[in-house]
C-alpha cells in the first residue's frame, strides 16, 4: 500500500531523503523476495515486478543506480543485489543487460585497497558498510554465470579481512573503528 504508482517507494515519505529512492525500492523487492521465497497474493507479484521495473527504467548509462551522491555506491549495491535476487524469477535479456552493467559499475569502482567507498577518488577511503553490499552483489553474479566477478570479490574479500580485529570484530574504515563520517 505504500507503494507509488510509478513502482518505486518514496523515501521523502517516510522523512528520507529522495536520492535514496532506488535503495528504499529495492530494499521494497528484496522484503518481497526473502518472504521465504513466497510472493503469493497476485498484488504482491504486481508490487515485486513493478519495483524491479522502476529501478531497471532509471539505470543510469554508466550501468549505476541512483543519483550522483554520497550514497550512490549504496543505491547501486542494494538494487543490484535485488536485481540478482529476482533473476531467477524472470530470466531475461533485458535484466541481464541491466545486471552485467551494473556489475561493471561495482568492478570499475573497486578501490585498489580492495574495498569501496562513498565516492572513488585518492581522498576516499572504502568502507565495510558499503563494500559489504558490493561483495554480496558480485557473490551473487558469480553464482548467475558473472565469471569475472570472482576476481574482484577475491579483492574484496582480502580487503574485509584486513578490518578484522584480533577479537574478530569489524571496523568501519579500520580495525576498531565504529564512527561512519563521510570521506
Amino acid at each position: 500500500s505504500a507503494q507509488e504508482a510509478d513502482g518505486a517507494w518514496d523515501p521523502v515519505k517516510w522523512g528520507g531523503k529522495k536520492e535514496y529512492e532506488a535503495s528504499l525500492t529495492s530494499m521494497a523487492v528484496l522484503a518481497f523476495l526473502r518472504n521465504n521465497g513466497a510472493v503469493r497474493a497476485p498484488e504482491q507479484k504486481g508490487a515485486l515486478k513493478s519495483g524491479v521495473d522502476h529501478v531497471l527504467g532509471r539505470q543510469n548509462a554508466d550501468g549505476s543506480f541512483g543519483p550522483d551522491c554520497t550514497g550512490r555506491m549504496y543505491n547501486h549495491g542494494i538494487t543490484t543485489v535485488a536485481l540478482l535476487e529476482y533473476l531467477p524469477r524472470r530470466d531475461d535479456a533485458k535484466l541481464r543487460e541491466a545486471i552485467g552493467r551494473a556489475i561493471g559499475f561495482i568492478r570499475g569502482q573497486q578501490h585498489s585497497s580492495g574495498g569501496w567507498g562513498y565516492e572513488k577518488k585518492p581522498t576516499s577511503q572504502a568502507n565495510t558498510s558499503i563494500s559489504v553490499w558490493q561483495m554480496e552483489a558480485l557473490y551473487l553474479a558469480h553464482k548467475a554465470g558473472w565469471t569475472e566477478a570472482g576476481a574482484n570479490l577475491d579483492r574484496g574479500l582480502a580487503w574485509l579481512k584486513s578490518m578484522v580485529d584480533e577479537q574478530v570484530a569489524f571496523g568501519y574504515k579500520k580495525p576498531r573503528d565504529s564512527t561512519s563520517d563521510s570521506d
